[in-house]
């Protein structure tokens, strides 16, 4: 497949005049240079202008299965704002260009033009076009797919004006050259993102929590991970800890983080919490601590602390008189939650082994020889 996918960027590369190929090139590098998803959405749109004649479009991540996907994070150029939660609202099922990618994608054909999936007689009588296109002035459409591992990841919806030629052949080959630099430019910046978060969460666990476990939802309270001993507290046993987790998270919780998402808006404050007693399965009753914590570019989070421990954080200023690392005191705050090494580089995107080098490292800063004595000397009954 890999061979096949080569071969075919590079017959398409010949199809291209230069003055095209270097457009492409053009576009390709500066998304790769972006450190951010709005800067990749707009420098990409302004040079999608130049390279394949699009004066409007819309960008729109992608979630999930074939079985229901998801879209968010919709960006916009030369459209309206409400453009892409008007589509998402109303439109989304009528739209056959956007279908028509997420069901007939080959490995190494991402793009889609509107003249090749419905004639122009039968375009102007549909209800999207009417009601949706026309009033924003477009008419021709080229979608170019984003993809990871063969799953789509996002998209680019272009467009051009009644009137102006359809998007050619030609263009659809630049934009197939275009796919894999753009799906790469998201990645490492969807990777960048969700690094800092972690780390940006784990200092808020480490800092003066009481708990015996802990569980993080995303916006749409869905989980997406645990520390502590979580499967103790809500008594899961699917293999499936996220599906586990999904069906044991008490319902006032949940309700909880909506009526919070609802009241806090994108107005969000990360000294803004709520603490409650809740009801478990078992029968036993819990104290509750539930924290929103706005991640950025990721959204909303909700950290919910279950129950109480005996023992206080890592004293801040300990980690500080040893001259730890942003890194060593990342390790040292998730050694002191209980996490295993093989936990620790999974949370922090690192190797086993690179978890292991920094530990030889803490521990000779702070002068001691295993994680037990390392917690004993950072972590205080105060």
């Amino acid at each position: 497949m890999g061979s096949t996918f080569i071969n075919n960027g590079i017959e398409r590369m010949k199809q291209l005049a230069a003055r095209d190929l270097n457009a492409v090139l053009t576009v390709g590098r500066t998304a790769l240079e972006c450190d951010n998803l709005q800067d990749l959405q707009n420098q990409t749109f302004r040079l999608m202008e130049d390279c394949v004649g699009a004066s409007s479009g819309v960008y729109l991540g992608i979630s999930g299965t074939d079985q229901q996907w998801s879209f968010e994070g919709g960006s916009v150029y030369g459209v309206p704002n409400n453009g892409p939660e008007v589509w998402c609202t109303d439109y989304q099922n009528q739209d056959p260009f956007v279908s028509r990618f997420l069901q007939h994608q080959t490995p190494d054909d991402h793009v889609v033009i509107s003249s090749e999936v419905i004639s122009h007689k039968q375009f102007i009588r549909t209800r999207f076009y009417r009601e949706f296109l026309r009033p924003q002035s477009v008419y021709h459409i080229m979608i170019l797919g984003l993809v990871k591992d063969g799953q789509p990841i996002g998209l680019f919806g272009l467009h051009r004006a009644a009137g102006t030629p359809a998007f050619s052949e030609s263009d659809a080959t630049k934009a197939n050259l275009l796919s894999p630099f753009l799906s790469a430019a998201v990645q490492k910046i969807d990777a960048s993102n969700k690094t800092n978060e972690r780390e940006h969460i784990i200092r808020v666990l480490a800092a003066d929590r009481h708990y015996t476990g802990v569980v993080i939802l995303d916006s749409s309270c869905t989980p997406i991970s645990t520390f502590g001993n979580i499967t103790g507290i809500l008594q899961t046993r699917a293999n499936n800890l996220t599906l586990a987790l999904s069906m044991e998270i008490p319902n006032e919780i949940l309700g909880r983080c909506d009526n919070l998402k609802r009241m806090l808006g994108s107005s969000y404050q990360d000294k803004y919490y709520e603490n409650f007693n809740v009801e478990l399965a078992s029968g036993h009753t819990i104290t509750v601590h539930l924290h929103p914590y706005d991640c950025g570019a990721s959204g909303l989070r909700f950290l919910i602390f279950f129950g109480a421990r005996q023992s206080n954080g890592i004293y801040p200023e300990l980690l500080v008189q040893f001259k730890l690392t942003p890194r060593q005191v990342d390790i040292t705050n998730l050694v002191s939650l209980g996490l295993t090494n093989l936990q620790i580089a999974d949370n922090l995107c690192i190797s086993g082994r690179t978890v292991q080098n920094h530990l030889r490292s803490i521990y000779a800063k702070v002068k001691v020889h295993n994680r037990t004595s390392l917690i004993s000397k950072m972590v205080g009954q105060h």
